[in-house]
Parts: structure tokens; sequence; C-alpha cells
């Protein structure tokens, strides 16, 4: 069996084209443009350069985007931004990168219709209950686009989730299940790993920890989905290790896998809310 390493480029460029295309349709119709803002506390290199990223898209589809650095020693501040960002009607979306040194006594203080990364509890329920209006988290939109840009039918597949983060594992379980998925999660207390995701025909690891998915404890032909973030000897790379190109399908490789659709899903995120905050039906979205 021959293992394909299949990254997000084509896919990505593929949204990003038509992002383009509808920031420019509501300039047209509206003379507005999508707004997005990102908030960011500390000096994270890895959440620096990723915060950078997301603007650079933005402004490269035509939106509007700004970074608002924080004091992460003064929680009231936050307060004080959210609040005049939930009440600012040129501002469509905003987020708080994670992870965040601020200690929010109050929340994430988002309003639903600007909650464009899904942070909030009641943003969350709404994903849930399949509301329309809805918006799931960044990463697991990216995912289930990777999945329709593979070809596979998420009803009736075999998934195992290794992770249960609140961005990632939890509401992807959720998402694949509405969709008609058959769904293990597993986490780090899962005793008998190679077990527990021996019948999964597709194997999405979100762990952080490097070499957690290896020839030994995947099956033959199994589709393995990289969401994991690790540095060893310098380099950038996911939970799964090189040698499962002997028995894998197919693999995302990391960089150049979920992360981009990460970004790129926070930008179709922010255009749904532009298009739905005025009066305009949410877009619709292909991966080919």
């Amino acid at each position: 069996m021959t293992c394909q390493i299949i990254g997000s480029k084509k896919l990505v460029e593929v949204l990003k084209q038509q992002a383009k295309q509808k920031v420019e349709e509501i300039n047209k119709k509206l003379g507005i443009k999508p707004s997005l803002t990102i908030l960011m506390a500390g000096d994270n290199p890895a959440s620096v350069s990723y915060v950078t990223k997301k603007i650079e898209l933005a402004r490269e589809c035509g939106m509007n985007s700004e970074i608002i650095y924080l004091d992460e020693n003064n929680p009231q501040e936050y307060d004080k931004i959210t609040t005049e960002l939930n009440n600012n009607k040129n501002i469509n979306g905003f987020m708080l990168q994670l992870p965040c040194p601020i200690e929010l006594k109050n929340g994430f203080n988002i309003n639903t219709e600007k909650d464009v990364d899904c942070l909030t509890e009641t943003t969350y329920k709404k994903m849930l209950a399949e509301d329309k209006t809805s918006f799931a988290p960044c990463t697991p939109l990216g995912i289930l686009r990777y999945l329709e840009f593979l070809g596979i039918e998420i009803s009736g597949t075999n998934f195992a989730m290794i992770g249960k983060s609140r961005l990632v594992g939890k509401p992807l379980f959720e998402l694949l299940l509405n969709k008609g998925g058959t769904v293990t999660l597993c986490h780090s207390k899962t005793k008998d790993l190679a077990k527990s995701i021996s019948t999964a025909d597709v194997v999405i690891s979100a762990v952080g920890k490097a070499g957690l998915l290896n020839k030994d404890n995947i099956q033959e032909g199994q589709i393995l989905i990289d969401v994991g973030i690790n540095k060893v000897d310098g380099k950038l790379c996911g939970d799964v290790a090189k040698n499962v190109e002997e028995k894998a399908s197919i693999i995302s490789p990391v960089p150049g896998g979920i992360g981009p659709l990460t970004v790129m899903s926070l930008i179709t995120n922010t255009i749904d809310v532009c298009y739905m905050q005025n009066g305009l039906e949410r877009p619709e979205w292909s991966v080919k």
C-alpha cells in the first residue's frame, strides 16, 4: 500500500478564492467589508506567528482586520475592550488568541453573533443544537472540510478522536456524531489506545504528543488526521510518527495540513457573520 501525504494547500486556495469573491460581493452591495479583530496577550512566539498569519490572510481576502495587544496583568482592560467590540457595529467578529495568560473572571465576554471561534458556552450550545446561525470552532470546521475534500462520507464511517479539548476534541466528536459518524473518544487516561482505535477508518489526533500514533498502534489502511503541534529538535511536527507511512493510507502533514485550514475557517466564519448581521443569506462554501 502506498501512503499519501495530502496537505491542505489546494483546499485553502479554493476557499480563499471564494472568500475574495464573497468579500467583493458584499462590498458592492452594501459598501462594507467583513471585519475581524484578534485579541492577544503575552509574547508566546507560536501565538504571535499564528495571529500574524490570520491577519495577513484576512487582509489578502479583502477584509478589514487588526490585532489588539492586551496587558496580561490587567484583566479589567480585557473586559473594557470586549464590551467596546461587542457594541461596535463595524466589527463583525472577534476572538481571543489562546493560550491566554489573563485570568478571565467574567469569561470570554463575546456576544454570540460575533463569536467566530465558538469560544463561549452559549455559542457552543447553539452548535450542539445545530442552530443554522451557529459557528463551529475553527479547527473542527477545518477538519470537516478536509474530510469532504478527501471524499470521505462521514455518515457510516468509524472515527477515533484522540483528545478531549473544548476547542477541538469535544466539538469535533459532537459534529461527527450529528453527521452520522460513529465516534470513539480517547484521551490521556485511555488505557489501551491501540485497541480503542483499532476499528476506526479515520483516526484524528489532537493531543500534542510527538510519536503518539506509530506503526505499532495503528491498523493497516487507516486515515490519520494530525492536529498535534510539537517541536522536536527545533522542528515542527505533529502527533504522528514518520514510521506510520508503512501502514496508513492517508496522512495529513504537520505543518501544511489542518493548521492552514483552521486559519481559513476563521476567515469564512467572519464572512458568514458579516452576511447574516447585514440581513443577507449565509453564504455557501465548496471544497471543490
